[in-house]
């Protein structure tokens, strides 16, 4: 019987340290996320970038949470290809390289001026408005080629949105 007091309790503190470590690495998902979005948005709104909270988005998901080699190693925030808009250096891991994760956001405020105003004068005939339209849009160019994209987008923007309330709550607690 002492055994299995022991066996029990000794299940409950692992159980226990895998949920403190689960919430951890949510409260570090959770900053990341923010810092991300906080970071980006200035960007974003300096270079004039349409739908800022689907871009955020698209980088947390093309960059696997900021940790893709593409990411990291040619300054590629969004799995963009290399293009003859002027702001790629070159090819990386089948992707563009950049020389600076800035160039990456100019050239997809030229992409977005290129094609997202062709979509919306010649397509649609009509300036779109919501973050579901532009991913439609998104399908339509060909960027979006996985036909789950639009969910795991929805998805990154809810856990935005939820990061952002949990940060609240945290500061709360100041944790």
């Amino acid at each position: 019987m002492f055994k299995l007091f022991i066996i029990g309790c000794v299940a409950w503190m692992l159980i226990s340290t895998y949920q403190v470590e689960e919430r951890l690495n949510f409260h570090k998902e959770v900053k990341t996320s923010i810092n991300v979005y906080e970071t980006t948005i200035g960007n974003l709104n300096k270079y004039g970038i349409r739908f800022p909270e689907v871009f955020v988005a698209q980088i947390l998901h093309e960059t696997a949470g900021l940790n893709s080699l593409v990411y990291t190693n040619c300054n590629n925030l969004i799995g963009m290809k290399h293009n003859s808009r002027g702001y790629s250096k070159g090819i990386c891991r089948g992707h563009a390289r950049y020389t600076t994760k800035i160039d990456c956001f100019k050239d997809y405020k030229a992409y977005q001026d290129k094609y997202l105003t062709y979509y919306e004068q010649k397509i649609v005939r009509r300036k779109i408005t919501t973050n579901k339209e532009y991913i439609r849009f998104l399908y339509w160019i060909g960027y979006a080629e996985d036909p789950l994209y639009e969910t795991k987008l929805l998805n990154w923007m809810h856990k935005i949105k939820a990061a952002k309330i949990e940060l609240k709550d945290m500061q709360s607690l100041n944790l």
